[in-house]
């Protein structure tokens, strides 16, 4: 279904100054009323490898409230995958509008609450996420960004 509204996707900033909230339920809220709000898979895999669990369960909360009036965002080269698939296979038809972005799969896990949360995997999951991190950082140094 085709909305009026402008697309906003929520990036880990949005999040985590979300779940700081006391009642993010009203911001929420507002933010439904004027956009079709969407949580990339790689922003909810940064939420969950969250290492104190109290914060990530707050994370969690917050993308189940904005995944229940919008939905997820297939990952970034999954993405990209199909969008080569189908300019591959239908050239001529190809239109970046018609390649399938949203993840049905996590946006179900995300409201059901059926996912794993393991602390070992939480724990190797953020110690990859900062190494990714370092190595970024690394290669464009924060001086160079600004």
């Amino acid at each position: 279904m085709m909305r009026d509204q402008n697309t906003i996707a929520m990036d880990n900033s949005v999040l985590n100054r979300l779940a700081k909230e006391n009642d993010p339920e009203p911001v929420i809220a507002a933010m439904l009323s004027r956009y079709e709000v969407r949580v990339p898979e790689m922003a909810f895999g940064e939420a969950i490898a969250t290492t104190k669990p109290e914060v990530r369960m707050r994370l969690m909360e917050v993308c189940r409230l904005l995944v229940a009036s919008g939905g997820c965002i297939t990952a970034a080269h999954w993405l990209m995958d199909r969008h080569i698939k189908r300019f591959h296979d239908y050239p001529l038809r190809y239109s970046w509008r018609n390649v399938q972005s949203r993840y049905f799969d996590l946006e179900e896990a995300v409201l059901s609450g059926n996912y794993h949360a393991d602390e070992a995997l939480v724990r190797e999951q953020a110690a990859q996420m900062e190494a990714s991190q370092a190595q970024f950082e690394q290669c464009f140094p924060r001086n160079l960004l600004k």
